[in-house]
């Protein structure tokens, strides 16, 4: 049994992007607040107003540094991998000064909310298939075959319509490829990969020139 690893922030981003449910940073803040999603800090210091000093070393992240992170606006800091530095108060009693280093999530938490993202969803609506006639006329051949893997039939109807984007599902089913294909092509820069509102979208020119279609 391989042993448990909580995901970095780009980790855990990346895991969220990847399923669509919407803004992955913004997501993954406000459920660590609210305790769903636990979270952890190679660094966690502690510095009461009256001087005491506490640190705790790989640990839990408390669900109250999560609130102060999203009240003062700091999380920004988390995702960039630094020192997320939470202000206390100078009186005896008053929030102490909280600094966090190395932040990370649970892999089986976040697994857990994407799947309750996507369990409400409803059914997409299938692609239109437009008339023969006007498949025989808007694509020409592809100047080489599309290569594919496990066996997947490429499904080419959506390049079929007027759409300048589409989403990693339509791409892997246009060319045939599975989505760890997919985020491979878009990390190589193969495909080309747009954000819009917290969403992932892949261009068609960029299907269009790596499958070899010619206009």
């Amino acid at each position: 049994m391989s042993a448990f690893r909580p995901l970095t922030p780009k980790e855990a981003i990346e895991l969220v992007e990847a399923a669509e449910v919407g803004d992955a940073a913004r997501l993954i803040q406000d459920f660590a607040a609210a305790g769903v999603v636990k979270s952890y800090a190679m660094v966690r210091e502690t510095i009461e107003p009256g001087g005491g000093r506490r640190i705790v070393r790989d640990g839990a992240l408390p669900k109250d540094d999560w609130e102060r992170i999203v009240r003062d606006g700091v999380a920004g800091d988390v995702w960039s991998g630094g020192t997320v530095r939470l202000e206390g108060g100078e009186l005896i009693g008053s929030e102490p000064l909280v600094m966090v280093t190395g932040v990370s999530f649970n892999p089986g938490d976040l697994k857990k909310l994407i799947d309750r993202f996507l369990g409400q969803r409803k059914p997409a609506t299938p692609a239109r298939r437009p008339a023969e006639n006007a498949c025989a006329t808007s694509l020409q051949a592809p100047s080489k075959p599309v290569e594919t893997v496990r066996g997947r039939r490429p499904d080419l109807s959506v390049l079929n319509t007027d759409a300048l984007l589409m989403t990693i599902a339509d791409a892997g089913r246009t060319l045939g490829f599975g989505r760890t294909k997919i985020n491979g092509l878009m990390k190589s820069g193969r495909l080309e990969r747009k954000e819009i509102d917290g969403g992932v979208r892949i261009t068609v020119a960029s299907v269009r020139a790596l499958a070899g279609f010619t206009s």
